[in-house]
């Protein structure tokens, strides 16, 4: 009776089993792109998200998760992203799958750009995140490591 409720429902038994009929039962765009990307409908999740109005939490997984396979389309949908918060998470996984220095260059700046309202922490996080991406690379990690710590200096603790 909760369309709510019964599309979260859907799309956690259709990313449990696989079962991607499930997925176009659920009416909501949100929970959809979850589902299809649970399971690998990386490209019909990708039609659909047009539809996303405001919050568009659910390109990050998408991103990160077809980066893998096609780093050119996860790089497409980084750009419907709304946050820098969210960017930064999926240029980390796009740098990390392609090794490419202008791929990490990129995800560096949008590191250093994840700012969260009330946490004067996010960037230096998100800059260790993506050390940590790369400690097969040191010469990325130490880059993002020292990004990491500019930015933890500029913290007011006052």
């Amino acid at each position: 009776e909760v369309s709510l409720l019964r599309d979260r429902a859907l799309a956690s038994i259709t990313a449990n089993t696989g079962d991607v009929s499930l997925a176009q039962k659920i009416e909501s765009v949100y929970y959809r792109v979850q589902a299809l990307t649970a399971v690998g409908e990386y490209q019909a999740a990708w039609e659909i998200a047009d539809g996303l109005r405001g919050d568009t939490t659910p390109l990050v997984d998408l991103a990160v998760r077809w980066a893998e396979t096609d780093p050119e389309a996860a790089l497409d949908v980084v750009e419907k992203m709304k946050t820098e918060t969210e960017k930064a998470v999926a240029l980390r996984a796009i740098a990390a799958a392609t090794g490419d220095e202008e791929a990490f260059q990129r995800a560096l700046g949008m590191a250093l750009a994840a700012r969260v309202r009330n946490d004067a922490t996010s960037p230096v996080r998100a800059s260790l995140d993506l050390a940590a991406a790369f400690s097969d690379r040191p010469e990325y990690a130490r880059q993002a490591l020292e990004q990491a710590f500019a930015a933890a200096q500029q913290i007011s603790t006052k």
